[in-house]
């Protein structure tokens, strides 16, 4: 059975954002990296809870990040009761804790 998800539509922004400047920086870049966020994805729904938790989370909430290597990325998550939400897709050197505010959604 697959586990109940969705991405947040600011999720898929970050996405395309990253993969047009990766593409416009070296071709074919962009693409790759899509690939990436697609493998973290199947990733994160066959074993929500093997990555780490995130440090800049609230407490209240279980949050965790896959981590894109070769782009510096994280894509961020969160473990609900019903579904796993993917509230962004931040490169690393991004200010700490800047996608929190997307956990009201």
């Amino acid at each position: 059975m697959t586990t109940p998800y969705r991405i947040l539509y600011e999720a898929r922004q970050d996405v395309l954002e990253a993969e047009a400047r990766l593409e416009g920086e070296h071709p074919g870049y962009g693409v790759a990296f899509t690939d990436e966020f697609i493998v973290a994805v199947r990733s994160v729904l066959d074993q929500p809870r093997m990555y780490s938790r995130t440090e800049d989370g609230p407490r209240s909430v279980e949050t965790r990040e896959y981590f894109i290597q070769r782009f510096e990325y994280r894509v961020i998550y969160a473990i609900d009761t019903e579904e796993i939400v993917f509230f962004a897709v931040y490169h690393a050197r991004s200010r700490p804790g800047g996608w929190r505010r997307r956990l009201a959604q």
